[in-house]
């Protein structure tokens, strides 16, 4: 409780007692989150949590929990609020404890970026220091790699034609983004020195999305590694 507290203070982020049993709010005060900032942070809270995205706008970001509840948490002026989406599939008690699981995640992933209140200067510079192209020793992932994917069952991957699909990828910063036409593929990870941890949107090649993490070559030129979607999983490399 005491490293809680501190937390909080620190970021100066305080939470708001629930709005009703289907919402609640973080209130923001030591500033905004950028939209791409808000999207990182939600994911990854709903992924600790074990649910899958369902739907990511610039300011929203949806994700479902055993297939039926789907939780929602939105990027307002002052406030981020999570919601429960599905009113009337959860009991009051239920959906509380669901949206206070996902609040507790949402408070850290938030202070990761909001440890303290910087001036409109020490951003601009955060900015440009996130943003600057990699080093040598982290040399930029961009351009088209082609795949080489194994399988093991639930209907991902399970065609040979799309088990050597070719992806392009952009780095920007630390966020990774990946894109193919054909299948309709989009992929969305973040880079921490030469790994990237990725998922991709419900495409052509499978109904729901697939997580993974690639280890980075020096030159780029190689991504190696592995992905998984419930019990299903595989080897996914990725070749420039």
């Amino acid at each position: 409780m005491h490293v809680r507290w501190m937390l909080l203070g620190l970021v100066m982020l305080t939470a708001s007692l629930p709005v009703t049993a289907e919402e609640m709010s973080l209130e923001l005060k030591a500033g905004k989150p950028s939209a791409a900032e808000f999207r990182l942070a939600a994911i990854r809270a709903f992924y600790k949590r074990n649910y899958e995205i369902w739907s990511i706008d610039p300011q929203r970001v949806t994700g479902r929990y055993k297939g039926a509840v789907k939780l929602e948490v939105v990027l307002q002026e002052s406030a981020v609020i999570i919601r429960n989406a599905t009113p009337g599939l959860l009991n009051d008690s239920n959906s509380r404890r669901y949206l206070n699981n996902l609040k507790r995640d949402l408070v850290y992933e938030l202070a990761a970026y909001m440890i303290t209140a910087p001036s409109s200067s020490e951003l601009a510079g955060a900015v440009s220091t996130q943003s600057a192209a990699p080093t040598a020793s982290g040399t930029a992932v961009s351009g088209t790699y082609v795949s080489s994917i194994t399988t093991n069952g639930n209907y991902t991957f399970q065609k040979k034609s799309s088990r050597s699909i070719a992806i392009t990828l952009e780095q920007e910063g630390t966020n990774i983004t990946g894109s193919n036409s054909e299948y309709n593929l989009k992929l969305i990870g973040t880079r921490e020195g030469n790994t990237i941890n990725f998922y991709t949107l419900p495409s052509k090649i499978t109904s729901g999305e697939i997580k993974g993490e690639w280890v980075i070559s020096d030159d780029a030129n190689l991504l190696t590694g592995k992905w998984t979607r419930g019990a299903a999983g595989g080897i996914w490399n990725l070749t420039r």
